[in-house]
């Protein structure tokens, strides 16, 4: 009968989802874009795909947000199906112990059915599935909210300076004389270099967020200890206070928005489209204004990820 209890007790390590055991975040693919095979469900049943490489641009940017959600609502599915794994077996061994002391069993059975159970609900206090889901829900709120702010993101305006950027040839190469190949392309191209650095900024700024997120999901599921509430209320009014300061009617402002307008315009005239060119360069002035103004939107993203 021993033997059995102790079958039982080890049926959370045999039957359990990998987040339930894990003290580290996620694991979430940065190279491909990731796809789910027979719905988002606590088998976590994610491969990537290969032929779907993440660049860094605003494609690749939506395709790393949805890698990292997929990730996390996966690892919180198991989470929160966390507890049967330890309190069912338990159970069984109660009702096993229980059920044997009836039928006459000696007194090593009642012995090691409670050494069982203390030992699951040991183990249920040690990997705390419940607090870590407190933690990956928190972590999913944060990515979504980062979804939300790069949605934001003028959409014609965002087709206008991909179709403005250079193409990966000539962007950069490994050998020295196609680097230099590569930054005279750009020194005659402003609009492409306009681009460039654009779609590089916003993908580094939503990369960056994301990177964010998971670092303070290691910390928490480490224990390193809990953010305290007033810390967190300063850091949302310094991010508000940097809001209030980009929407400023100050001379700094003023000569950034004309930089961006000139800019905007660069890159309107060099993408012939059927539209005018006067609505290209609105689209892709809105566009460079939204991106200079995301990081204090995503930095409000990331806190959710802390309460």
């Amino acid at each position: 009968m021993i033997k059995q209890i102790v079958s039982i007790s080890m049926l959370p390590i045999l039957l359990g989802g990998c987040a339930i055991y894990n003290f580290a975040p996620p694991n979430v693919d940065v190279r491909y874009a990731v796809e789910e095979g027979g719905g988002l469900n606590t088998q976590c049943r994610i491969h990537p795909n290969t032929q779907r490489v993440i660049e860094p641009d605003i494609k690749g940017a939506s395709i790393l947000i949805e890698n990292f959600s997929l990730a996390y609502r996966c690892a919180a599915r198991q989470l929160a199906d966390g507890r049967q794994h330890f309190e069912v077996p338990a159970l069984l061994a109660t009702l096993g112990g229980t059920t044997a002391a009836a039928f006459g069993a000696p007194a090593s059975v009642a012995i090691g059915t409670g050494a069982g159970v203390a030992g699951l609900n040991g183990a249920k206090s040690y990997y705390a599935p419940k607090d870590k889901l407190s933690v990956l829900v928190a972590a999913v709120d944060a990515i979504h909210c980062i979804r939300n702010a790069s949605v934001a993101v003028d959409s014609f305006g965002s087709t206008i300076l991909t179709a403005a950027a250079p193409t990966r040839d000539t962007q950069a190469g490994g050998a020295p004389d196609a680097r230099a190949a590569a930054a005279a392309t750009l020194r005659d191209n402003p609009a492409g270099s306009v681009s460039i650095t654009a779609i590089s900024q916003y993908f580094a700024l939503i990369q960056d967020a994301l990177l964010a997120v998971e670092n303070i999901v290691a910390q928490r599921l480490a224990s390193a200890g809990a953010y305290a509430p007033d810390a967190i209320v300063n850091e949302l009014k310094s991010i508000a206070v940097k809001k209030d300061e980009q929407s400023a009617d100050t001379p700094d402002n003023t000569q950034k928005k004309a930089t961006i307008k000139a800019q905007a315009a660069l890159v309107a005239r060099s993408v012939p489209t059927g539209v005018d060119e006067a609505s290209k360069a609105a689209a892709v002035t809105s566009v460079l204004l939204q991106i200079d103004k995301l990081k204090p939107q995503l930095d409000e993203c990331i806190v959710r990820a802390k309460i």
